[in-house]
């Protein structure tokens, strides 16, 4: 599919007790792996230092076709 998917914008949630936000960025679908520098904005509080869980959203166009996935990355480190 590389080379005829295109990605269109997507969303990445990032979860940390009571506090969420949400980033966005358009995935490349050229059969490489990729790394996004995203800035992800709170809705309700600020996040602190340590563990927050995420969730990726990433959709893609084929053939006139939308396409949506959704990955559980796990937990990611909050640095200050």
């Amino acid at each position: 599919m590389p080379g005829r998917a295109t990605g269109v914008p997507s969303k990445i949630g990032v979860f940390q007790g009571n506090t969420s936000g949400f980033g966005a960025y358009t995935p490349v679908c050229d059969g490489a792996e990729h790394r996004f520098d995203v800035l992800v904005t709170s809705t309700n509080g600020l996040f602190a230092a340590g563990i927050a869980q995420t969730l990726t959203f990433a959709d893609i166009t084929y053939d006139g076709r939308t396409f949506s996935g959704i990955d559980d990355d796990g937990s990611l480190d909050i640095v200050p």
